[in-house]
């Protein structure tokens, strides 16, 4: 589960943005601010990035596995499908 999913269900704070702030309300603001960019590093994002594009009416696909630090251009949906697989068994 990447971690953009993880705070996409966090609760919603929309509430402590309110006039009536308290130093709690302000607390878990600036805990929340902090925790975000430290939970980002620890995870970190180590799942391909994948970029589809059209080339010469036909979709195509460029990867970059940042694990193995690889890349992949120009591949079909097939080869893509292929180049992830060997990511997770080699």
């Amino acid at each position: 589960m990447s971690l953009n999913t993880i705070l996409s269900k966090a609760p919603n704070t929309s509430f402590l943005n309110s006039s009536h702030d308290s130093i709690l309300a302000k607390w878990a603001r600036n805990i929340g601010s902090l925790v975000t960019p430290v939970l980002q590093s620890l995870m970190g994002d180590e799942g391909p990035r994948i970029q589809p594009r059209l080339a010469h009416n036909r979709v195509v696909f460029d990867a970059y596995d940042p694990v193995n630090n690889r890349y992949m251009q120009n591949a079909s949906e097939e080869e893509l499908r292929i180049w992830l697989e060997n990511r997770y068994y080699t």
